[in-house]
């Protein structure tokens, strides 16, 4: 409804998606939960949108993000019916795939601190920035970055241009695989980077230790990643068949 759609698109208010389906009208978890005005989730065989003041907090939680449990069910006021449920899977693999990119931008991010920082600490008589060992972490989290951050933009180009399932650009294969390695990626160069800070990396003066509570947290709002890793193994080759 324009209602709900103009003032999203006018950067007014602010909308997600519930990515696990509510349960007696209520959606837990949800990603921006805490800020969102509008809460998109699949109820029943719909897709509905549930329009209310957000709660403004939620549970804190490792990643400080801003999660809430929030009331989404089709028969209360200010919640309209968008349209058959068919669509939201869709909808995920849009959300993973932007998931993915904002994966290589805290990526990049956590690079450029831990390069900044090695290029003045001092250890030895010397920058720790000369050491093999730093220089050779830094740079395989640099490498596995322009993999991850190709890879989703592949995935966003296959949504973008509706791309035909089933095929090697398949949205849905793409923007899976994208967001876990982006996952992996971040991961792994936000540890490097917070490693070669040494202490100073937990302090919360020092913003490293944010971007890799993120990095780790982020993913987390799907559900158990192994999970996300299964459903793409199925995907790619067949369920699992029981032993004989």
């Amino acid at each position: 409804p324009e209602e709900l759609a103009g003032p999203v698109i006018a950067g007014e208010r602010i909308a997600t998606l519930a990515l696990r389906d509510p349960v007696e009208g209520r959606a837990r978890l949800v990603p921006a939960g805490a800020v969102a005005d509008v809460v998109l989730a699949r109820a029943g065989g719909d897709i509905v949108a549930a329009s209310s003041p957000p709660p403004g907090s939620g549970p804190r939680n490792t990643g400080d993000l801003p999660l809430a449990d929030r009331t989404v069910a089709a028969d209360l006021p200010d919640t309209f019916v968008l349209g058959p449920a068919a669509a939201w899977d869709r909808a995920l693999d849009e959300w993973r795939a932007l998931m993915a990119v904002a994966y290589t931008g805290l990526a990049r991010r956590a690079i450029a601190l831990g390069v900044d920082y090695v290029k003045e600490r001092v250890q030895f008589g010397v920058l720790i920035g000369t050491f093999q060992a730093i220089q050779h972490g830094l740079a395989d989290a640099a490498t596995d970055l322009e993999g991850a951050h190709l890879l989703a933009h592949r995935a966003v180009w296959a949504l973008d241009t509706d791309q035909l399932s089933g095929g090697r650009d398949d949205p849905a294969r793409l923007a899976a695989m994208a967001l876990l390695f982006a996952a992996e990626t971040a991961r792994f160069a936000t540890d490097r980077a917070l490693q070669y800070h040494g202490g100073y990396g937990f302090a919360e003066e020092y913003d490293i230790q944010l971007h890799h509570r993120r990095a780790s947290a982020w993913l987390l709002q799907l559900g158990e990643p192994a999970l996300e890793y299964a459903r793409l193994a199925d995907a790619e080759l067949g369920p699992v068949r029981g032993a004989a």
